[in-house]
């Protein structure tokens, strides 16, 4: 009898599970039993470490980091443009904010990187890999591999290199007088790219395949003692696609079609916080994980059209 219900229903029960998964309910649930009372969170005496944070996401992440009180050290190659986000980030409350040269492409550079944030820091509590570039052409329109090697080196190696020398401290990390995360966390800026495959992305989709595979990796390594996010976001607003590879006569970009990075920020704050495993941000992207589902033909086409329409190269 028990054996002849369990047959009945287990199909059943199967079906409701792969629809929660695929809807992303699993994550909404999770997000409704840990949500907190509407009032900002306090981010004193929390030491949070971010690539790329001269401009665009990296920047907006740190300035909404600062007005929660935080301590920051920022790093890019611009050095004009981080002293200004510096000025700003003071402005909005940071209690101490560090800026220093940074060139993820090298691995030298991202260990002296690190050497200087634990030295401002002392700790470690958050490492946020945002540092990246993009790419859009035709893969049998490239004269030679350099842009591929170019990406892979920023995008993956970039993440890959800070990570490795700030792991050992981040582990040692005592977290006195931090309340707010129970461990430390590293976060890394993928893409919905890491994903899925759209056209004229073929370096940059490697890269953030690539991404996800080892941070998913670590992820597991790690568990229970740093917590591991993988951030996964549809096309934000910033100057990203503008200064992608292919793109240098100009993008035409619907703005609808994008979140801004304050949104961005908001959403991806909190999965941090939460120590979320991979974050999909909004319910478009969540849905997505039906494409794993639908026939080869029908994928690639909702890939394609998604992908032109985010942002057209101008001839």
């Amino acid at each position: 009898m028990f054996l002849t219900t369990l047959v009945l229903i287990l199909p059943w029960l199967l079906l409701v599970l792969l629809v929660v998964r695929i809807l992303g309910l699993d994550d909404t649930l999770y997000r409704k039993l840990n949500q907190k009372p509407k009032t900002k969170t306090s981010y004193k005496n929390v030491n949070i470490v971010i690539t790329g944070g001269s401009a665009g996401i990296g920047a907006t992440l740190a300035q909404q980091y600062a007005s929660m009180g935080a301590n920051l050290v920022l790093g890019a190659r611009n050095l004009s443009n981080l002293e200004s986000v510096k000025e700003k980030c003071l402005n909005l409350g940071a209690s101490t904010c560090h800026v220093f040269e940074l060139d993820v492409s090298s691995e030298e550079s991202c260990k002296k990187f690190i050497e200087n944030a634990v030295n401002a820091l002392k700790e470690i509590h958050i490492l946020i890999l945002n540092a990246g570039i993009g790419m859009k052409k035709r893969f049998d329109e490239c004269e030679n591999l350099d842009q591929h090697k170019k990406l892979m080196d920023v995008n993956f190696w970039g993440a890959v290199y800070p990570t490795h020398y700030a792991l050992p401290h981040m582990k040692l990390s005592s977290r006195n007088n931090v309340d707010v995360i129970k461990r430390p966390k590293i976060a890394v800026v993928s893409s919905m790219s890491g994903k899925f495959s759209p056209p004229l992305r073929t370096a940059y989709v490697s890269s953030k395949h690539a991404v996800n595979g080892f941070f998913h990796s670590l992820r597991i390594e790690m568990k229970g003692k740093i917590d591991v996010t993988i951030l996964c976001p549809p096309h934000v607003y910033t100057d990203f696609q503008a200064n992608s590879f292919g793109a240098e006569k100009g993008v035409i970009r619907e703005k609808s079609k994008f979140i801004t990075p304050e949104q961005f920020a908001s959403i991806a704050i909190d999965a941090i916080e939460w120590g979320v495993a991979e974050e999909l941000v909004n319910t478009k992207g969540r849905a997505s994980r039906i494409l794993a589902l639908l026939p080869t033909f029908l994928s690639d086409k909702i890939i394609s059209e998604t992908s032109k329409a985010s942002a057209v190269v101008q001839q």
